[in-house]
């Protein structure tokens, strides 16, 4: 599901707007599993599997949220889901926080964001982002 999202993403940034929604949607039904049974599972893996559904979610959330408000209607009307910065965000530190097999990523994907991504955007980092 993450590969077909971050493909869907690099077609938008392409201009292959019709390919990369739909990749982005699609991405969707592969990571819709991951938040209704990942998040909570209970077998002898789950630090594993809710590091890695706590990456994964984060960064949908995240790269959902930072599409243009036209496409996010569009995934939001086709999908029913919404791309939620801070969810994204908060899972992302979730699981650097919970030092599981994908922690490096989750704070290395946070980092990015705060630091490059903010910037990029011209919001400015705030004293809460430093903290934590």
């Amino acid at each position: 599901g993450i590969v077909t999202l971050v493909g869907g993403v690099i077609q938008c940034l392409q201009h292959s707007f019709v390919k990369g929604v739909y990749n982005v949607l699609k991405s969707w039904v592969w990571i819709k599993v991951l938040q209704s049974q990942a998040l909570n599972y209970e077998g002898k893996e789950r630090e594993v599997v809710r590091s890695c559904a706590l990456l994964t979610l984060g960064i949908f959330n995240l790269l959902l949220s930072l599409l243009p408000s036209s496409m996010l209607r569009a995934a939001t009307f086709l999908s029913g889901f919404q791309g939620d910065r801070e969810a994204g965000l908060r899972m992302l530190l979730d699981c650097w926080k919970e030092d599981g097999m994908f922690s490096p990523w989750g704070a290395l994907v946070w980092v990015a964001y705060q630091v490059d991504t903010k910037t990029f955007l011209d919001e400015r980092l705030s004293e809460e982002d430093v903290a934590e």
